[in-house]
């Protein structure tokens, strides 16, 4: 039980999580002094302390929530659970942010249950901004991973273009290499051609030249045999006496 809340310490249970580095960015944040950094690494400090040694030692649990500043939310409570202790054994910040507050509704069952514990006004100033700062840059690193994502696709889009053009130019350059292996009897079989050619025209000039001189007897023989029926028709048909 605790002399401050006036409940047991497994009441006020809490989970904390400890960033590395937190307190300096958060300190380096608000322009802090060095003071300002100790004091807000002791009260972390202290306040480890307190969660861990919460269930061992009472004694501890109630000097650690004074020195904190430690206090529940809800007066009330605190006077019903412990009649004897009077409001002035609390310090004179706490009754005045405590007489500020407006108690809660009784019928919550939260509050009924369990105490709800709070920060010094520095740590909590210092907590929220320090939230203030991690979600943002929570945002900016989710942007940064969308961009990253955008330009990975891009990247892979590339790649994949880049292994296409690679693929198409090791075929062109194989099929390079066989058209270079198969060029000597590309070239053996075209100077083939060249000769078959070349005598083919040979021939067709002998052949032209032997078909003109054929022609050229058939024409004087032809020549020959019309002078030859000239005489015979003139001897069969004699000229008509005038």
């Amino acid at each position: 039980m605790s002399p401050i809340t006036g409940q047991p310490s497994s009441a006020r249970e809490r989970h904390w999580h400890d960033v590395p580095g937190a307190d300096l960015a958060l300190m380096s944040e608000m322009k802090a002094s060095n003071a300002d950094l100790k004091r807000f690494r002791r009260e972390t400090e202290w306040m480890e302390e307190r969660v861990r040694r919460r269930k061992l030692d009472s004694a501890t649990d109630g000097i650690l929530d004074k020195a904190l500043g430690l206090t529940i939310k809800a007066p009330h409570q605190l006077n019903r659970s412990n009649p004897g202790q009077s409001s002035s054994s609390l310090p004179s910040s706490d009754q005045a942010s405590q007489a500020k507050q407006p108690p809660p509704p009784p019928t919550n069952p939260y509050l009924d249950r369990y105490g709800s514990v709070r920060l010094s006004t520095d740590s909590r100033i210092a907590f929220s901004q320090l939230k203030t700062n991690l979600l943002a840059e929570t945002e900016e690193q989710t942007r940064l991973m969308i961009d990253q994502e955008i330009l990975q696709n891009a990247v892979d889009a590339a790649r994949a273009s880049i292994e296409k053009n690679e693929k198409a130019k090791q075929a062109a350059d194989a099929r390079i290499l066989e058209l270079q292996k198969r060029q000597p009897e590309v070239e053996a079989e075209l100077q083939k051609v060249i000769r078959i050619e070349m005598a083919y025209e040979q021939m067709m000039k002998h052949k032209q030249a032997q078909m003109d001189q054929e022609v050229q007897q058939l024409q004087n023989m032809l020549n020959l045999l019309r002078g030859q029926d000239h005489p015979k028709d003139e001897q069969t048909n004699p000229a008509p006496e005038k």
